[in-house]
Formats: structure tokens, sequence, C-alpha cells
């Protein structure tokens, strides 16, 4: 693999360009085929060389996410505790705001469960289960750690 591939934009635009003709020999394969012709051998091979292309891209595509990941957990490893209390306090700040009445069906649309919400946001589970049921004491900061665990909770169940 050459470095050109270093982006994962460009791995991608050229993903897309080899399925691209994988795709125009497949057609003209079947072509072939709907005639009753026998398929040229150099469709045959070169079809089979795309594929094993397309799996390389796959493959450096993978790594690069795994150097990315690998990364991004050295550099947290190297933030110190502040810096880190800080980021998270600053993730929790800018979480989208939500209303109490709406935490219930915004759990329930991302599929979660009240413990699953809990551990997301470091609210008790009874404080959850309190505010859908219309309890109304508490904390405007609770809420924010509520909105910051329905964000963490959308991410990741969009990674997954």
């Amino acid at each position: 693999m050459d470095t050109r591939m270093e982006t994962s934009e460009s791995l991608r635009a050229e993903y897309d360009r080899v399925l691209k003709r994988i795709h125009e020999l497949e057609a003209e394969k079947v072509g072939y085929i709907a005639r009753g012709d026998s398929v040229p051998g150099r469709i045959t091979s070169y079809l089979q060389e795309l594929r094993i292309q397309l799996d390389e891209y796959r493959l450096w595509g993978h790594r690069a996410m795994v150097r990315e990941t690998e990364e991004a957990q050295r550099a947290a490893e190297r933030r110190d505790m502040r810096d880190r209390v800080e980021g998270e306090l600053q993730r929790i700040r800018n979480a989208p705001a939500v209303d109490a009445a709406d935490i219930r069906e915004r759990r329930r649309e991302l599929g979660a469960t009240q413990q699953q919400l809990a551990t997301f946001s470091g609210v008790y589970v009874g404080t959850i289960s309190k505010i859908e049921n219309g309890f109304d004491r508490f904390e405007p900061r609770t809420l924010q750690l509520i909105a910051a665990g329905l964000e963490s909770i959308r991410e990741f169940k969009g990674r997954a």
C-alpha cells in the first residue's frame, strides 16, 4: 500500500473507485453469460485482482481506525487528571438541553433502559425514575448530567 492512502478520504475514494469498476466488470460478465458466450479470462482475472485490492483497502481502513484509536488513548493517558475532569465538565456543559418531561421519550427512542442512562450519566437510577414520573425537585445540574448521558448513549449506539 502506498503512502497516498494516508487520509481516510483518499482511501474511501479509492475504495469507491475499485468497487465501481468491480460492478462494471460484473455487469460485463453477466452480459457474456446472458448471450451464452464464455467469459474472457481477462475479466475473471481482473475481477479477482480488484477484489484483492478491495480487501486491502478494507484492511488498510481498519488499521487506520485502530491507529487513530490507539493514538487517542495515548493522548488521553498523557493528559493529567485536571485536564480530563475539565474535558468531561465541558462535555456535560455542551450537551444539548433536555426537558424533564422529555427524558423518558428520548431514552426510549435510543432504546436504552433507565439503568443504562444512569450508567452513562452518573445519576442514580432512582433519580431518573423519579424525574420521568414527574418529580420536579431536582438540581438543574442533574438535567445536564442526564442530557450528557443521553448524548453519550446516542454516540455509543452510533458507533456500534
